[in-house]
């Protein structure tokens, strides 16, 4: 079973990244819409490019799948509503509850040229833009090495095999991801492989 098809992985790496939600983010959020003309549902798209030689790769395995699993997924954890009451208002905070709980279960993404276009609420966008971009960031770079690794070993992916623990749980699951979409094995298949 591939990761992206296993929901209580999906879900605890959700936990991880909703605990990157800030406060910050909100209370622009919350300056921004108390504008008269401001239409919450209005499409605010964002971009998360890809750079030229990891476009096909990345577009042929399951990222997009999972970035629309996770935005599905992303809310104010419950262990970090009190915080966010620390700094609003009960109502406000329920206001932004119900924002992400429904408003992203409409955002769509689309392959462009060069990335991935999230649409997205304008309610919203700022708010799970910071950590779409981070987990993109890591998931392009590992791409990136990994690739670059395949290659390597002149295209063999079961020359090598995933032993690197991550610097926390949201790295560990993008290499882990990364390696499953490449085709790297999770143990040596060779007495000579090469241990990443």
């Amino acid at each position: 079973m591939k990761l992206i098809e296993d929901s209580d992985i999906i879900q605890q790496l959700s936990e991880h990244l909703n605990s990157l939600l800030s406060v910050a983010d909100f209370d622009r959020k919350n300056d921004e819409s108390a504008s008269p003309s401001f239409n919450f549902k209005s499409d605010d798209p964002f971009f998360l490019p890809i750079d030229e030689p990891l476009k096909e790769i990345i577009y042929r395995s399951s990222y997009k799948q999972l970035v629309c699993e996770l935005i599905k997924r992303i809310q104010i954890p419950e262990s970090c509503v009190d915080i966010f009451r620390s700094e609003f208002d009960d109502e406000l905070v329920m206001i932004f509850l119900v924002s992400l709980k429904y408003l992203t279960q409409g955002v769509t993404v689309e392959e462009h040229e060069k990335g991935y276009i999230v649409h997205c609420p304008i309610m919203i966008s700022d708010l799970i833009m910071p950590v779409l971009s981070r987990l993109h960031s890591e998931v392009t770079y590992t791409f990136g090495e990994f690739s670059s690794y395949i290659e390597a070993v002149g295209g063999n992916s079961s020359s090598l095999f995933l032993n690197a623990k991550g610097y926390n749980a949201v790295s560990q699951f993008v290499q882990m991801f990364v390696a499953d979409e490449l085709g790297m094995p999770d143990r040596p298949v060779y007495q000579n492989a090469v241990l990443l």
